[in-house]
């Protein structure tokens, strides 16, 4: 485990885990468990039952030990802490840059609105996606709307978007 922070060229650990970034960690032991399960060389199944390939350099093998990493730095509070601190200052230094290159800028009535509930029910946030050229996608949650972020990345390539919208007053 090495809490640095990836370029945001590269996707965040939430990215990775495909939760948002203020999520609870009943979410992100979810999320964890349900990717985990889908893409771990020894846990996903096979297509014709051939050998499981746990070379490094395998393509499962490297999205199982990120999603691994992202999961052990998210679900340690001290960890996390460190990170979103890292990771707020990170997107606020590039936010701010004048060289961040924008490939478009796309109004949010194009994204699909998901509503999202926590596991308990007690709080609920909207999550808003949009499919990118690559087959990745582009996400954002109201919690980073609030904050004010609008560039965001895909988390399959590096192409960055400035996502237009008005914060409803509440």
């Amino acid at each position: 485990m090495n809490g640095s922070i990836q370029s945001l060229d590269q996707p965040t650990h939430y990215e990775i885990l495909q939760v948002p970034f203020g999520a609870t960690d009943a979410q992100i032991r979810q999320a964890f468990r349900h990717l985990i399960r889908l893409h771990h060389p020894d846990k996903a199944p096979s297509a014709n039952n051939e050998q499981v390939n746990l070379d490094p350099r395998s393509d499962s093998y490297q999205l199982a030990q990120r999603l691994i990493e992202a999961y052990n730095i998210l679900s340690d509070p001290s960890h996390r802490r460190a990170y979103d601190q890292k990771l707020k200052s990170q997107i606020s230094n590039q936010t701010n840059s004048s060289s961040q290159y924008v490939s478009q800028t796309i109004d949010l009535s194009e994204f699909t609105q998901l509503s999202i509930e926590d596991q308990d029910q007690s709080k609920s946030y909207d999550q808003f996606i949009l499919s990118c050229r690559c087959g990745g996608h582009f996400m954002i949650n109201s919690n980073q709307m609030e904050s004010n972020l609008d560039i965001i990345s895909c988390n399959g390539c590096s192409l960055r978007i400035k996502v237009e919208f008005k914060c409803s007053e509440e």
